[in-house]
């Protein structure tokens, strides 16, 4: 099961260790599926996103 794969070595660690902090991963992640626990970490999506969003982080967004 996918979800459950971590995986480390020195070329690749999965989950990325810092994906809690990006916020451009995360915004389009909890649009898709917010409910979804990363292996190793206790929140899910969707719950990390809002801690990011109580520390005034922003998402530039760029259109055509």
């Amino acid at each position: 099961d996918y979800n459950k794969i971590i995986y480390n070595d020195n070329r690749l660690i999965l989950p990325h260790p810092r994906i809690s902090e990006r916020l451009f991963v995360l915004k389009p992640w909890s649009d898709i599926c917010p409910e979804f626990k990363l292996p190793n970490m206790k929140n899910n999506i969707i719950e990390i996103l809002s801690e990011m969003d109580s520390n005034n982080q922003h998402i530039k967004l760029y259109s055509d």
